[in-house]
């Protein structure tokens, strides 16, 4: 039996379209990490709260040094101060940090009230509650684009999800898509014909429960392993292995495995080829050639010879070794001519009868004919030509 170092699993990539073409899972993410990761929304407002005022009286602290209090000056020096502060906080902990450390610096330490002294100002109010609004504004605007984008990914993915079902349904091979644990995920109803499950009986079931125990490991977990031991077609089909329906009877079955991209990672597609028709069919030509060789080997005082379309030996009955005394072995694949002659007269006369069996379907001739130990014997000779369905020449008997 032929290995198959390289199977069908090293086959180039399938890429099913699905959801993650629009909104994949590092962009559906993306939205989380930004609220609780960059805007902190998930961290303790106190702990903020006291970066916040670190940062801010750091920040005014280094503004003091810099300029004293000279007139104007204050005021000019307070909003980098502001900006440098609520800069590093947004860099430490997030943007959450960062407006509450610029509303503490505007409201508590706004220079005409500074010292940490405390005065209710109405103006102030009003446009750091502006500040503060328009800063949730935009975090809930964050919130609604996810929510949003995350509805339109989803009604993709029902509309993806949907062709591909329909896709799998409408093969005409048995399909089968697994996960990486080899977990049978998605069915289609040749699989339910071919092996007398219903979906919801296979869902979630490792695909060996559809082979027989002999073609599987001693631990059957990996039932990759004797498929990439199994021979395999021309096309990379899987062959001469056999499937196990409900029942315990089994079936003769071709697959072929191909890797595909999904957004929960690579999964397996296994396409099943039920082989029970064609093995039936070539049981009964194996049957009807076991019959029909029985039949002419039966034939003793005739010799029977079966020629391919140039005329070549392909098979011949016991008549025709008795009557032409070669073993059968020592004429397969050699021209009839052989048993007319070997000079070129002879040779033009053989295919001259094949011609006109060509032409006409039969030919006849009469003549002296060879035997293996050169003497010679007179026969009259039929030539029948051997058509298939289409018309199309198979050979000459």
């Amino acid at each position: 039996m032929k290995k198959n170092n390289s199977p069908v699993l090293d086959r180039e990539f399938i890429h099913l379209p699905a959801s993650h073409e629009i909104l994949n899972d590092e962009d559906a993410n993306f939205f989380d990490k930004f609220l609780m990761k960059n805007l902190r929304v998930n961290t303790n407002f106190f702990r903020g709260l006291l970066i916040s005022v670190i940062l801010s009286v750091t920040a005014l602290a280094v503004r003091n040094l810099l300029a004293p209090d000279t007139a104007g000056l204050q005021y000019v020096t307070f909003y980098p101060a502001v900006a440098i502060a609520a800069f590093a906080a947004g860099r430490v902990a997030g943007a959450v940090t960062a407006l509450i450390c610029a509303f503490f610096i505007t409201y508590f330490l706004f220079p005409p009230y500074g010292h940490m002294a405390f005065a209710f100002h109405k103006e102030l109010v009003w446009a750091n509650a502006f500040f503060l609004i328009n800063a949730l504004v935009i975090i809930l605007s964050f919130g609604s684009i996810r929510r949003i984008l995350l509805k339109n990914n989803e009604l993709i993915s029902v509309i993806a999800n949907s062709q591909v079902r329909q896709i799998l349904e409408n093969a005409p091979n048995g399909i089968i898509v697994i996960n990486q644990r080899d977990e049978i995920e998605q069915i289609n109803k040749r699989v339910e014909e071919y092996f007398d499950y219903t979906d919801a009986e296979l869902l979630g079931q490792p695909i060996s429960v559809l082979f027989p125990n002999r073609f599987k490991d001693s631990d059957a977990k990996n039932w990759r392993r004797f498929v990439e031991k199994s021979e395999t077609t021309s096309i990379g089909m899987i062959r001469n292995i056999f499937g196990r329906s409900k029942d315990g009877s089994e079936i003769p079955i071709e697959i072929g495995i191909n890797p595909i991209s999904t957004p929960q990672g690579t999964k397996m597609l296994v396409s099943i080829v039920d082989m029970s028709a064609r093995k039936a069919l070539e049981g009964q030509i194996q049957q009807n050639d076991l019959q029909l060789r029985s039949m002419l080997d039966s034939i003793h005082d005739h010799a029977i010879i079966m020629l391919d379309e140039l005329g070549h030996i392909t098979n011949w009955n016991l008549g025709a070794e008795r009557l032409k005394g070669y073993q059968k072995s020592d004429v397969l694949g050699k021209h009839f001519s052989l048993f007319i002659g070997k000079d070129k007269r002879s040779i033009q006369s053989a295919n001259d009868q094949l011609s006109n069996a060509r032409q006409y379907g039969y030919s006849e001739d009469e003549g002296w004919r060879l035997r293996e130990d050169g003497s010679k014997f007179y026969a009259s000779v039929i030539i029948n030509s051997i058509l298939n369905n289409t018309g199309a020449l198979l050979g000459f008997v």
